[in-house]
C-alpha cells in the first residue's frame, strides 16, 4: 500500500484506495449481497462467512444480509497468524488478499456476529481438497472460508455432546433423594436451584473476563471445572444408595419413553409430571422471549437486559438458598409450592401488561418466589417412589424439560412475531407473557386436585 500510495504521487496516477473509498462496500451492497438473497429466496439460510481484506464483501453483503435476513449469522474469519479482528498482533501470513497490516477504513466491524480464526495450513488444505474432490479451483483465501465450515459444525457436534450429557440436574436429585430424609428433601432441592443461579449470575460475568483472553479461554475453562466435577465425584463422593435398593440395568428403562412408562405405576407422579410439563413450556418464555420484548417494548440496551437477568438471578438465590429453608418446614411443599405458582402467574401478567421498563423489577422479584414450585414437585413426586427408581423419575423429569425446551421456545417466540408484526391483529408484544401465565394457571388447576386426592387416599378419607 506505502509503495502504491508512493507510485501514485510520483506519477500522477489514479489510486482506487480500495481500503478507504466507500464505493467498495456500496458496490456489495448493489450486487453480491442482493445476488445471494435472490439465490436463497425461500431457502434456508443459516451462515455468511467471508473474510475482510479490504473490508468492502464484509461490509457492503453482510450488511445488506443482515437487513434483509436478521436471522442469518454473518462470520468474519481472521488468518491465526494476522488476527487483527480478534485483538492479536500481526504477522506475516500465506492467504493472499487476506488481512493487511491495518483494519480498513471501509470494514464495519459491527457487520459481524462471530469472528473466526483459521490457519494457513488448514486454508492450503481445504483448497485442495476442494480441487480433488469437487472439481472446484480457487485461492487459499477460500480454502480459508470454507474451513470455518467444519469448525462450524463442530460446535453443533460438541453442542449435541453437550445434550446428550445433560443429566447432571437428575442426578443431583437422585443424590440428594437418596441421603436426605423425606421431609428435609424440598429444601436441599432448593439448595441445588441455588446453586444453579449462583452459576447463573457468576457464569457469564466470568465467562465474560475470560473472553479477554481469547474466545476459546472460557470454553477451556469450563471443560477444566467439569473434569473438577469428574475426579470430586469418583474420589470424594460415595454411592447414594445402598445395595438392597439397588436393581439390574434394563435398557428398555433407560430411555425417556421406558422411564415414563414405568411412573404410570404411580397415578400422581403421572398427574404431577404433566402439570411440571405445563408449567416449564410457559417458563421457556423467559429465555426465549426476555430480550426480543425488552428491545422491542422498552428499547432497552444489551447492558440493561444483562443487568435485569443479574438481578432476578440474585433474587433466585435468595428464594432457594434461603427463603425455602423456612418456607417448607412452616407450610409444607403443597403450600409452597401453590404460593410459587402463583407468584409466577402474577409476575408473568405484569410483564406482559408493564408500560415502561422500571416496572419490569418489582414483578421480577415476585416471580422469583416461583423458586418454590420445582422443589415442591420434587419433594412430592420423590415421597410416592421407592428408593430404587429415584433415579429413573429424574431421568423422566429431565425428558420432560428436554422436550419442553423444544416446544416452549418455538412457542413463545412465534407468539411474540406474531403479535408484534405490522399485520398483526392487535400490538401485543408481551402475548408469550400472558400465555405463560394461562399455561401456569393450568398447572395450578391441576396440582391442587392431585396433591390434595393423594393427601385424601393416605388418610383413607377416599
Amino acid at each position: 500500500m506505502r509503495r502504491a500510495e508512493e507510485l501514485a504521487q510520483q506519477h500522477g496516477w489514479f489510486l482506487a484506495s480500495q481500503f478507504e473509498n466507500p464505493a467498495n462496500p456500496a458496490y456489495h451492497r448493489n450486487t453480491t449481497g442482493p445476488e445471494i438473497l435472490r439465490d436463497f429466496a425461500g431457502k434456508d439460510l443459516d451462515y455468511f462467512v467471508s473474510g475482510w481484506g479490504t473490508g468492502g464483501t464484509m461490509t457492503g453483503t453482510g450488511q445488506m444480509i443482515r437487513l434483509a435476513r436478521p436471522e442469518v449469522k454473518v462470520v468474519a474469519v481472521d488468518p491465526e497468524n494476522a488476527a487483527l479482528l480478534s485483538g492479536d498482533d500481526w504477522s506475516p501470513h500465506k492467504i493472499q488478499g487476506w488481512t493487511p497490516d491495518f483494519i480498513p477504513a471501509v470494514l464495519d466491524q459491527s457487520v459481524p456476529h462471530e469472528v473466526v480464526k483459521v490457519s494457513d495450513e488448514e486454508s492450503i488444505a481445504v483448497a485442495k481438497r476442494l480441487a480433488a474432490e469437487e472439481g472446484i479451483f480457487c485461492g487459499i483465501s477460500a480454502g480459508g472460508t470454507m474451513a470455518t465450515a467444519p469448525t462450524l459444525l463442530w460446535l453443533f457436534f460438541v453442542r449435541l455432546i453437550a445434550g446428550i450429557s445433560s443429566s447432571t440436574f437428575a442426578l443431583s436429585y437422585a443424590y440428594v433423594t437418596d441421603i436426605t430424609p423425606e421431609e428435609k428433601r424440598a429444601q436441599r432441592f432448593g439448595m441445588v436451584g441455588a446453586a444453579f443461579g449462583g452459576g447463573f449470575v457468576l457464569g457469564p460475568v466470568i465467562g465474560g473476563f475470560l473472553g479477554e483472553f481469547g474466545e476459546r479461554v472460557p470454553f477451556y475453562a469450563a471443560a477444566a471445572l467439569g473434569l473438577t466435577n469428574v475426579v470430586y465425584g469418583y474420589f470424594v463422593l460415595g454411592e447414594s444408595l445402598n445395595k438392597e435398593n439397588r436393581r439390574p440395568f434394563e435398557l428398555k428403562r433407560a430411555n425417556p419413553v421406558g422411564a415414563m412408562l414405568q411412573m404410570r405405576k404411580y397415578p400422581v407422579v403421572m398427574g404431577l409430571a404433566f402439570a411440571y410439563f405445563l408449567y416449564m413450556i410457559g417458563h421457556m418464555s423467559l429465555p426465549s422471549t426476555w430480550t426480543y420484548y425488552t428491545m422491542e417494548k422498552f428499547d432497552w440496551s444489551e447492558s440493561q437486559i444483562g443487568l435485569s437477568l443479574g438481578f432476578a438471578g440474585v433474587f433466585m438465590i435468595l428464594v432457594q438458598a434461603v427463603l425455602i429453608r423456612w418456607a417448607i418446614p412452616t407450610f409444607g411443599a403443597f403450600k409452597a409450592g401453590v404460593f410459587g405458582m402463583l407468584a409466577i402467574i402474577i409476575g408473568f401478567c405484569g410483564y406482559a401488561f408493564s408500560s415502561v421498563g422500571w416496572q419490569m423489577y418489582p414483578w421480577l422479584a415476585i416471580a422469583a418466589l416461583s423458586g418454590f414450585v420445582t422443589p415442591a414437585f420434587q419433594a412430592i413426586m420423590t415421597s410416592q417412589i421407592p428408593a430404587n427408581a429415584q433415579g429413573e423419575l429424574q431421568g423422566a423429569l429431565s425428558s420432560v424439560n428436554s422436550i419442553t425446551s423444544i416446544i416452549g421456545p418455538l412457542v413463545m417466540t412465534q407468539l411474540f412475531a406474531a403479535f408484534t408484526a405490522p399485520s398483526a391483529p392487535i400490538y401485543f408484544p408481551g402475548v408469550s407473557f400472558f400465555a405463560a401465565a394461562v399455561l401456569s394457571a393450568l398447572c395450578l388447576f391441576i396440582f391442587i386436585p392431585e396433591v390434595r386426592g393423594h393427601q385424601l387416599i393416605a388418610l383413607g378419607k377416599a
